[in-house]
């Protein structure tokens, strides 16, 4: 009876309706206005703060930074990065987006849906408070959002037009993969210890074991299994990844080695090595997603040095900031 029912089952299978094809991520962005300035010793020799743009008929927001002095003529490569967690970019990161901007980049960091621009203090709650609007947990509406963003920074006087960077952390690293699907302009992706790169595979998983942990995965699984379906494939890196044309670096904890996400990882590579233009997985003792907070040592450090490594290799940033050198003395003891 057991097999009879199981067989039945299995005959289902073979009349399922087929599911379109992704869509690509169609995302413009229209009239950047700065909103709030930062200062601070993070900011050293820079200018920036919180910026907010419009795509379609919602406000966005993000972080632009900028050197104070560029000269004419000289466009940056624009560098984005995409945080990780669900409470928005801490203003304790401030620090390395800054050292970024010095290095001879544009830098960039986009709120995501839900989110505030910037989470920290009473000293940012004016940027706090300008939050999008979205679910925290629709990766392909948070890759829109920094494809708009980005459309938008790359319309700056001082921006180069192509060759941009997308670094992402833990569920950021899987949203710039995303994004990076859907735009050409994108020179190379750093993805540090991605998440959710196959939905399928986790939701096989997640129902195999009857976990219904936590409220937005049961509301998910009350959604009518063609949604589902969509929406998974929308959301899945591994289903869209020969799409993916430029340099990519996947970084991961050595702990994930032979794990679920480790497998996920070398599927994928499986799938770029077709497509991209190189795919490198390295593996890291420790914690990799500490690059930002802790660059100098253990597991930070050699997870910078890979990051600054790659992007040297693919995109490498212009010369720095523009020092102006002190005009020669001439005769009578007066600079000309």
């Amino acid at each position: 009876e057991a097999i009879a029912a199981w067989q039945k089952g299995l005959e289902h299978l073979d009349h399922l309706p087929k599911l379109a094809p992704v869509p690509k991520i169609n995302a413009v962005g229209k009239k950047l206005t700065a909103e709030k300035m930062l200062d601070g010793l993070a900011l050293y020799l820079l200018q920036g703060g919180a910026v907010t743009w419009t795509s379609g008929k919602t406000a966005q927001h993000g972080i632009l930074l900028l050197p104070k002095k560029i000269p004419r003529g000289h466009l940056l490569p624009l560098l984005i990065y995409v945080h990780d967690g669900t409470s928005g970019l801490s203003s304790n990161y401030i620090d390395w987006l800054g050292k970024q901007c010095r290095r001879g980049y544009a830098v960039f960091a986009p709120s995501l849906p839900g989110q505030p621009a910037l989470a920290g203090g009473k000293e940012v709650a004016p940027i706090a408070a300008l939050r999008t609007p979205g679910d925290v947990d629709d990766f392909r509406a948070a890759a829109r959002q920094v494809l708009s963003g980005m459309d938008v920074c790359l319309r700056l006087s001082v921006v180069r037009k192509s060759g941009v960077v997308l670094i992402g952390n833990g569920r950021g690293a899987t949203i710039a993969l995303l994004a990076a699907v859907a735009e050409p302009r994108v020179a190379c992706v750093v993805a540090v210890d991605a998440v959710r790169l196959n939905p399928f595979r986790l939701y096989w998983e997640h129902m195999a074991r009857n976990d219904r942990r936590w409220t937005s995965w049961s509301a998910f699984c009350q959604r009518e299994p063609l949604d589902q379906l969509r929406t998974m494939l929308g959301e899945s890196v591994l289903h869209q990844a020969e799409e993916i044309r430029c340099p990519v670096l996947l970084i991961l904890p050595e702990a994930e080695r032979d794990t679920l996400r480790g497998t996920m990882h070398k599927n994928l590579v499986k799938v770029l090595n077709g497509s991209a233009k190189s795919v490198t997985l390295r593996l890291v003792d420790g914690e990799p997603r500490s690059f930002i907070r802790d660059w100098q040592q253990g597991a930070g450090r050699t997870t910078y040095r890979y990051i600054v490594r790659f992007l040297y290799a693919h995109a490498p940033p212009e010369d720095g900031l523009f020092v102006p050198t002190e005009k020669k003395s001439q005769p009578g003891g007066e600079n000309r």
